[in-house]
């Protein structure tokens, strides 16, 4: 008499087995495509953040100095001298935004003596923007009040 096996298909185990392996080697896909700009748009995720930062500083010098921003900032754009900085001709001083911010963060890209690496403008409306000039891969970064 022949024996007829009852099992068929595949078993939980096997279904779990391949799942996993097909996750690993879409995991390991992913690292090996493209580090290059994965880490630029990691620096560009941290240069928004440190425009928002500085923006947030310029805003409360504002509100607490009756709507006045600070006097170096023109309708040119400019970039953002560095708190520490020995010579900030040709550049924004915001020194005056040091007690809300503490420091002014660095685009991570710059290793300038006395420039963050940052611009700021005010705008004929009347509004503040914040910009990362030094963004890669065509990425625009820049914040308005």
């Amino acid at each position: 008499m022949l024996a007829i096996s009852s099992q068929r298909g595949f078993n939980v185990l096997s279904i779990i087995l391949t799942i996993v392996a097909i996750a690993l080697v879409l995991g390991i896909g992913y690292l090996a495509i493209n580090p290059e700009k994965r880490a630029a748009d990691k620096r560009n995720k941290q240069r928004l953040s440190d425009i928002t930062v500085i923006l947030k500083g310029v805003e409360q010098y504002t509100r607490a100095n009756q709507t006045i921003f600070p006097k170096d900032i023109t309708l040119d754009e400019e970039e953002v001298c560095k708190l520490d900085a020995q010579d900030c001709s040709g550049l924004v001083d915001l020194s005056v935004v040091k007690t809300y911010v503490g420091t002014l963060p660095v685009d991570p890209t710059i290793s300038s003596a006395n420039s963050t690496g940052y611009a700021i403008i005010k705008t004929t409306d009347g509004h503040i923007t914040i910009s990362a000039p030094h963004a890669e891969y065509g990425a625009v970064v820049k914040v308005t009040w």
